[in-house]
Protein backbone atom coordinates (compact mmCIF):
# COMPACT_ATOMS: atom_id res chain seq x y z
CA UNK A 1 0.00 0.00 0.00
CA UNK A 2 2.76 2.42 0.95
CA UNK A 3 4.68 1.57 -2.24
CA UNK A 4 1.64 2.26 -4.48
CA UNK A 5 0.98 5.58 -2.73
CA UNK A 6 4.64 6.53 -2.97
CA UNK A 7 4.77 5.60 -6.67
CA UNK A 8 1.62 7.58 -7.44
CA UNK A 9 2.93 10.66 -5.58
CA UNK A 10 6.26 10.40 -7.36
CA UNK A 11 4.47 10.18 -10.74
CA UNK A 12 2.41 13.29 -9.97
CA UNK A 13 5.51 15.11 -8.77
CA UNK A 14 7.49 14.13 -11.90
CA UNK A 15 4.57 15.06 -14.19
CA UNK A 16 4.33 18.46 -12.50
CA UNK A 17 8.02 19.23 -13.13
CA UNK A 18 7.83 18.01 -16.73
CA UNK A 19 4.83 20.30 -17.29
CA UNK A 20 6.58 23.29 -15.70
CA UNK A 21 9.68 22.66 -17.82
CA UNK A 22 7.57 22.51 -20.99
CA UNK A 23 5.78 25.75 -20.08
CA UNK A 24 9.08 27.53 -19.47
CA UNK A 25 10.38 26.39 -22.87
CA UNK A 26 7.23 27.67 -24.60
CA UNK A 27 7.52 31.04 -22.86
CA UNK A 28 11.16 31.36 -23.87
CA UNK A 29 10.58 30.30 -27.48
CA UNK A 30 11.52 32.76 -30.24
CA UNK A 31 8.54 34.92 -31.16
CA UNK A 32 7.01 34.47 -27.71
CA UNK A 33 6.87 37.07 -24.97
CA UNK A 34 9.58 36.24 -22.39
CA UNK A 35 8.40 38.65 -19.72
CA UNK A 36 5.24 39.75 -17.97
CA UNK A 37 5.73 43.35 -19.00
CA UNK A 38 3.30 45.76 -20.53
CA UNK A 39 2.92 49.34 -21.72
CA UNK A 40 0.69 51.16 -19.23
CA UNK A 41 0.64 54.47 -21.14
CA UNK A 42 1.52 55.36 -24.72
CA UNK A 43 0.79 58.64 -26.49
CA UNK A 44 1.98 61.32 -28.87
CA UNK A 45 2.66 64.76 -27.42
CA UNK A 46 3.71 68.15 -28.75
CA UNK A 47 5.97 68.77 -25.72
CA UNK A 48 7.48 66.95 -22.76
CA UNK A 49 7.90 68.38 -19.26
CA UNK A 50 9.98 66.55 -16.65
CA UNK A 51 9.73 63.34 -18.67
CA UNK A 52 5.94 63.55 -18.88
CA UNK A 53 3.83 64.42 -21.95
CA UNK A 54 1.91 67.67 -21.60
CA UNK A 55 -0.87 66.59 -23.99
CA UNK A 56 -2.21 63.63 -25.97
CA UNK A 57 -2.59 64.34 -29.67
CA UNK A 58 -3.81 62.44 -32.72
CA UNK A 59 -3.89 65.20 -35.36
CA UNK A 60 -0.90 67.54 -35.79
CA UNK A 61 -1.19 70.98 -37.40
CA UNK A 62 0.69 71.84 -40.59
CA UNK A 63 3.11 74.17 -38.78
CA UNK A 64 4.33 71.63 -36.20
CA UNK A 65 8.10 71.16 -36.10
CA UNK A 66 8.34 68.03 -33.98
CA UNK A 67 6.37 65.29 -32.23
CA UNK A 68 7.20 63.13 -29.23
CA UNK A 69 6.14 59.56 -28.54
CA UNK A 70 5.98 58.64 -24.87
CA UNK A 71 5.54 55.20 -23.32
CA UNK A 72 5.50 54.03 -19.73
CA UNK A 73 6.84 50.49 -19.38
CA UNK A 74 5.97 48.19 -16.49
CA UNK A 75 7.69 45.00 -15.28
CA UNK A 76 10.33 44.73 -18.00
CA UNK A 77 13.52 45.35 -15.99
CA UNK A 78 16.54 44.04 -17.90
CA UNK A 79 14.69 43.92 -21.22
CA UNK A 80 14.49 46.37 -24.12
CA UNK A 81 11.62 48.18 -25.76
CA UNK A 82 11.83 49.60 -29.25
CA UNK A 83 9.89 52.49 -30.78
CA UNK A 84 9.46 51.62 -34.45
CA UNK A 85 8.47 54.79 -36.36
CA UNK A 86 6.55 54.12 -39.59
CA UNK A 87 5.54 56.69 -42.20
CA UNK A 88 2.69 55.74 -44.53
CA UNK A 89 3.23 52.08 -43.68
CA UNK A 90 7.02 51.98 -44.12
CA UNK A 91 9.46 51.81 -41.22
CA UNK A 92 11.80 54.81 -41.18
CA UNK A 93 13.59 54.45 -37.84
CA UNK A 94 13.94 52.49 -34.62
CA UNK A 95 14.83 53.81 -31.20
CA UNK A 96 15.83 51.22 -28.58
CA UNK A 97 15.65 51.63 -24.80
CA UNK A 98 17.19 49.51 -22.03
CA UNK A 99 14.62 49.17 -19.26
CA UNK A 100 16.25 49.72 -15.87
CA UNK A 101 13.37 49.38 -13.42
CA UNK A 102 9.85 48.06 -12.82
CA UNK A 103 8.36 51.40 -13.96
CA UNK A 104 10.36 53.08 -16.70
CA UNK A 105 9.32 56.09 -18.79
CA UNK A 106 10.84 56.57 -22.24
CA UNK A 107 10.22 58.83 -25.18
CA UNK A 108 11.55 59.43 -28.67
CA UNK A 109 11.25 62.48 -30.90
CA UNK A 110 10.64 62.96 -34.59
CA UNK A 111 11.37 66.16 -36.51
CA UNK A 112 8.52 67.09 -38.87
CA UNK A 113 8.63 69.03 -42.14
CA UNK A 114 6.59 69.51 -45.32
CA UNK A 115 7.89 66.30 -46.87
CA UNK A 116 6.54 63.97 -44.16
CA UNK A 117 2.87 64.90 -43.97
CA UNK A 118 0.44 62.01 -43.69
CA UNK A 119 -0.13 59.06 -41.40
CA UNK A 120 2.52 58.06 -38.88
CA UNK A 121 2.53 54.98 -36.65
CA UNK A 122 4.74 54.02 -33.74
CA UNK A 123 4.78 50.32 -32.96
CA UNK A 124 6.30 49.47 -29.58
CA UNK A 125 7.93 46.04 -29.38
CA UNK A 126 10.21 44.16 -27.03
CA UNK A 127 13.72 43.04 -28.06
CA UNK A 128 12.31 39.93 -29.75
CA UNK A 129 9.94 41.94 -31.94
CA UNK A 130 6.88 41.03 -29.86
CA UNK A 131 4.34 43.86 -30.35
CA UNK A 132 3.16 45.60 -27.18
CA UNK A 133 1.15 48.60 -28.40
CA UNK A 134 0.65 50.71 -31.52
CA UNK A 135 -0.43 54.35 -31.89
CA UNK A 136 -1.17 56.53 -34.92
CA UNK A 137 -1.08 60.27 -35.57
CA UNK A 138 -1.87 62.23 -38.72
CA UNK A 139 0.28 65.22 -39.72
CA UNK A 140 -1.26 68.01 -41.81
CA UNK A 141 -4.75 69.41 -42.31
CA UNK A 142 -5.30 67.84 -45.76
CA UNK A 143 -4.31 64.40 -44.49
CA UNK A 144 -6.46 64.87 -41.39
CA UNK A 145 -9.53 65.54 -43.56
CA UNK A 146 -8.69 62.56 -45.79
CA UNK A 147 -8.35 60.28 -42.77
CA UNK A 148 -11.60 61.50 -41.22
CA UNK A 149 -13.33 60.97 -44.57
CA UNK A 150 -12.04 57.36 -44.62
CA UNK A 151 -13.45 56.83 -41.14
CA UNK A 152 -16.84 58.26 -42.13
CA UNK A 153 -17.14 56.34 -45.42
CA UNK A 154 -15.20 53.17 -44.78
CA UNK A 155 -12.60 51.58 -42.57
CA UNK A 156 -9.10 53.06 -42.63
CA UNK A 157 -6.17 50.65 -42.68
CA UNK A 158 -5.52 51.05 -38.96
CA UNK A 159 -7.37 52.67 -36.10
CA UNK A 160 -5.97 55.73 -34.39
CA UNK A 161 -5.64 54.04 -31.02
CA UNK A 162 -5.32 50.31 -30.66
CA UNK A 163 -3.68 47.49 -28.78
CA UNK A 164 -1.67 45.26 -31.08
CA UNK A 165 -2.62 41.62 -31.35
CA UNK A 166 0.48 39.56 -32.16
CA UNK A 167 0.46 37.68 -35.45
CA UNK A 168 3.00 35.74 -37.44
CA UNK A 169 3.32 38.55 -40.00
CA UNK A 170 4.37 41.06 -37.32
CA UNK A 171 7.16 38.87 -35.93
CA UNK A 172 9.77 39.37 -38.64
CA UNK A 173 12.74 37.05 -37.93
CA UNK A 174 15.01 39.41 -39.88
CA UNK A 175 13.94 42.47 -37.90
CA UNK A 176 16.66 42.07 -35.29
CA UNK A 177 19.29 42.43 -38.02
CA UNK A 178 18.15 45.96 -38.81
CA UNK A 179 20.18 48.60 -36.95
CA UNK A 180 18.64 50.82 -34.30
CA UNK A 181 18.47 54.48 -35.28
CA UNK A 182 20.98 55.35 -32.54
CA UNK A 183 23.57 52.85 -33.78
CA UNK A 184 23.14 53.43 -37.51
CA UNK A 185 26.03 55.57 -38.85
CA UNK A 186 23.76 56.94 -41.59
CA UNK A 187 21.41 58.36 -38.96
CA UNK A 188 24.05 59.93 -36.71
CA UNK A 189 23.91 63.34 -38.40
CA UNK A 190 20.14 63.47 -38.79
CA UNK A 191 18.28 65.40 -36.06
CA UNK A 192 15.22 63.18 -36.45
CA UNK A 193 15.09 61.64 -33.01
CA UNK A 194 16.50 62.05 -29.52
CA UNK A 195 16.28 59.43 -26.83
CA UNK A 196 15.55 60.15 -23.20
CA UNK A 197 14.69 57.67 -20.49
CA UNK A 198 14.02 57.81 -16.79
CA UNK A 199 14.21 55.48 -13.84
CA UNK A 200 10.80 56.39 -12.49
Amino acid sequence: MFTKSYSRSFCYFAAFFVLMFAISKVNAAPGGKRHGGKISRAQFATQMDQREPIDDVVFIDDGAAEIFFFSEVLYMTGHKVIHRWEYEGKEVSRVSFDIGGPRWRVFSRKVLDEGVKGKWTVLVTDEDGWPLVSKVFVFGEVHKNKYLDEIMHGQPEQGLDQEVQPSTTENDPNAENKPDANNDPDNQNKPSENVVDSAN
